[in-house]
């Protein structure tokens, strides 16, 4: 007997920069999955994510480690506010 087992499927538009060996990736996602766009910031070293926040004058409060089950749950607890 097969067994099926239900997987949410989301879908995103990804566009990619790199500069100076720091990739840069704008994600759109569709509203039902994360209604914002964002960039995420992929380094080697760890050092090079503030030479990135400071190439593209990013205000510190505004970056986040968190993944997009960090910011789906953040947003939902806004909603229920």
């Amino acid at each position: 007997m097969l067994k099926y087992q239900y997987q949410t499927c989301w879908k995103k538009e990804r566009i990619r920069y790199e500069l100076e060996g720091i990739k840069f990736d704008i994600d759109t996602w569709g509203d039902e999955t994360y209604p914002h766009p964002y960039l995420e910031i992929e380094v080697i070293d760890a050092s090079d994510i503030d030479k990135a926040i400071e190439l593209l004058g990013i205000d510190k409060k505004d970056v986040t480690t968190k993944s997009l089950g960090g910011l789906r749950a953040d947003l939902d607890d806004k909603r229920s506010d």
